[in-house]
């Protein structure tokens, strides 16, 4: 089966509970590590006391890389280009039976930044976008974020691990990071 081909339904997943099988729905997301002079867009989520990666839920009729674009552009005012896969994070966040599955990408902002359109809901947890170097960005994650709220611990780890990935893995090849 084709990754595209996975629609945001219902999906029957056995998790090895004696009690039987549970049922988890599927969401779909984009995300991406985007540059802009060597530094990464990053959300500072101030009342849930995280940092994020832009990008989020592709909705129904769109493709991957359409839906990554309109969160891109939402979140942070950017529109992208020079887009690279980077990987897929899978999460089955039991309590409240959700399978995400992100896809992760890198990119370079096109033009100047713009001004992000947040949603009710981001301005409401103090959603801001600031701007770090990947190293940076990782070390603020892991001395000064501490996650509030269940989905929040989920959104911390993924987006850790995928910056401690690219770090360890891509920074400074060709192609995976805009060079000064």
């Amino acid at each position: 089966m084709d990754l595209e081909d996975i629609k945001p339904d219902f999906v029957q997943t056995k998790v090895g509970k004696q009690a039987g099988e549970r049922y988890y729905r599927l969401r779909k997301a984009a995300r991406a590590l985007i540059f802009q002079e060597n530094k990464i867009a990053m959300l500072n989520a101030a009342k849930l006391y995280l940092h994020k990666l832009p990008g989020g839920g592709i909705e129904e009729n769109e493709s991957i890389a359409e839906g990554l674009c309109r969160e891109i552009f939402e979140e942070t005012g950017c529109s992208v280009a020079e887009t690279r896969e980077l990987g897929i994070v899978v999460e089955y966040r039991d309590a409240i039976e959700l399978l995400q599955i992100s896809y992760v990408f890198t990119g370079n902002v096109q033009d100047n930044a713009g001004t992000p359109s947040f949603t009710k809901k981001e301005q409401d947890e103090g959603f801001r976008l600031e701007w770090f170097d990947p190293a940076e960005a990782i070390k603020i994650m892991k001395n000064e974020d501490s996650p509030n709220t269940y989905a929040g611990k989920f959104i911390h780890a993924r987006d850790l691990a995928i910056l401690e990935y690219y770090t360890a893995c891509y920074e400074g090849k060709e192609g995976y990071k805009k060079e000064s």
